[in-house]
């Protein structure tokens, strides 16, 4: 999911700054709990940009 459609999710936030995307899956295990798993990433395309890389 894309982090800047969801901006009234950080409305509160401290900082401006968030990462670009989050993305989620659903496992359901043999006992039937559900287990998420999530992992979020920070994408920069200014890779020869040192101040891009400092802020990733």
């Amino acid at each position: 999911m894309p982090l800047d459609s969801l901006r009234h999710w950080f409305e509160d936030a401290d900082t401006k700054r968030r990462a670009d995307l989050l993305a989620l899956t659903l496992e359901v295990r043999p006992d039937h709990l559900p287990l998420m798993h999530a992992a979020v990433l920070e994408c920069k395309l200014a890779g020869q940009n040192p101040v891009h890389k400092a802020e990733a």
